[in-house]
């Protein structure tokens, strides 16, 4: 057991990202279960063999010729219903939560736990709307029944995770990359930067350039294979020009081979530290912004005065693209160019999971149902109660 709760009660952690839908007790390491957030439906009702299921995380890659697949969660948000315009703009939120509802059952049927004998703790967007976590406090409360929900924004359950209450989280998730800063377990949220280049951009520059190539990849299956070559073989350089003049005299040594399932081959040539770059250089998606190092130059300019020296001393990295080599080396290199202190980058060892984890040592403070929404408190104000997950909590 990692943690001891102070009363000795369980709370099932759930880290609802673009990507992946992770879940567990917070009694344990790393989260038991983490699967790709998505919901397959039948595109063919009369398919009799579909139609009657859902299909979720990879069940749904692996049937994606006869299913319509809903990711509920993008750019990080479930879903932004204050832009709704119109009949379907509407249906498609409607879709959002009853996906989110499905994921949410589907992942209480993984770990086997009964929600109505469990408080919950979740994670939501820096910038997340008030009426969305009000929609999702009334799914809870009434389709789940569960005795206590708290909703806490990711970037600062990530700080608690590393084992700080002070520091500038850089987020670089799946669909979106934020910077913001915590001090003294509040954020400062007029700092906050988000840019709108992550993982899922990476992977689609990747297979935009094997297209090129003639190597077409449509499938959600194929997508997810440009996913493993990323992972697998990508890299940040340390100076960009700089390798691309030693990729040009050694072309060799940089190019590598992945087998694809059918058998043939492909070449991962300038690709590997091509595709990551965009992160550093959005211009090469003709893009007019700065890189993740300038929003992280941003943020810690950004936040008050005196607390911009402890800011630079603590930028934590996390975040499931956050693993790829040569990317804490670059920032620090960058943000130290511009930087009016010295700094010190730092990269978890369960930078993945540091959400979770940090979202799992915040169960277990005393001050949680100060702020968090109980049964009386839905019974009595209804989902407008979740405005009590924003109220500061001492830690």
């Amino acid at each position: 057991m990692l943690y001891e709760t102070i009363n000795g009660d369980k709370n099932i952690i759930m880290d609802i990202g673009s990507q992946n839908f992770r879940i567990g007790m917070n009694t344990e390491l790393v989260p038991a279960k983490v699967f790709p957030n998505c919901v397959g439906r039948s595109k063919h009702p009369q398919l009799k063999e579909y139609a009657r299921d859902l299909y979720f995380g990879d069940h749904a890659f692996l049937k994606d010729e006869v299913l319509e697949i809903n990711f509920p969660v993008k750019r990080g948000r479930l879903l932004n219903i204050k832009r709704k315009k119109n009949a379907a703009s509407q249906r498609r939120d409607f879709d959002n939560f009853e996906d989110f509802e499905d994921l949410v059952r589907f992942g209480y049927s993984e770990v086997g736990a009964n929600p109505e004998e469990f408080p919950v703790v979740m994670t939501e967007a820096v910038n997340a709307y008030g009426p969305s976590r009000e929609k999702m406090t009334e799914i809870m409360m009434e389709k789940f029944n569960v005795p206590m929900v708290h909703f806490g924004v990711s970037e600062r359950f990530a700080c608690i995770g590393s084992g700080r209450f002070t520091g500038l989280v850089c987020d670089i998730g799946h669909g979106v990359t934020h910077t913001v800063p915590v001090f003294e377990g509040l954020i400062e949220r007029n700092a906050v930067g988000r840019l709108d280049i992550a993982g899922i951009d990476v992977d689609n520059y990747l297979k935009q350039q094997f297209e090129q190539r003639g190597y077409p990849f449509k499938s959600g299956l194929e997508t997810e294979l440009v996913r493993t070559i990323r992972e697998r073989y990508c890299y940040v350089a340390d100076d960009y020009d700089a390798e691309v003049d030693h990729y040009n005299q050694n072309l060799s040594r940089v190019e590598r081979r992945f087998i694809l399932p059918d058998g043939e081959e492909i070449k991962i040539g300038m690709e590997r530290f091509l595709a990551p770059e965009i992160l550093f250089n959005p211009n090469i998606l003709d893009k007019e912004w700065g890189g993740v190092h300038a929003k992280i130059y941003d943020s810690i300019s950004n936040a008050a005065l005196d607390n911009r020296k402890e800011l630079y001393e603590n930028i934590i990295i996390c975040g499931g693209f956050s693993s790829t080599p040569g990317l804490m080396d670059r920032i620090y290199y960058e943000v130290s160019e511009n930087a009016a202190s010295e700094i010190f980058t730092y990269q978890p060892v369960e930078k993945e999971f540091l959400n979770w984890i940090g979202a799992a040592i915040f169960s277990t403070f005393p001050g949680l149902q100060d702020v968090s929404v109980t049964k009386e408190d839905y019974g009595e104000r209804g989902a407008a109660a979740s405005k009590k997950c924003s109220a500061r909590v001492y830690i």
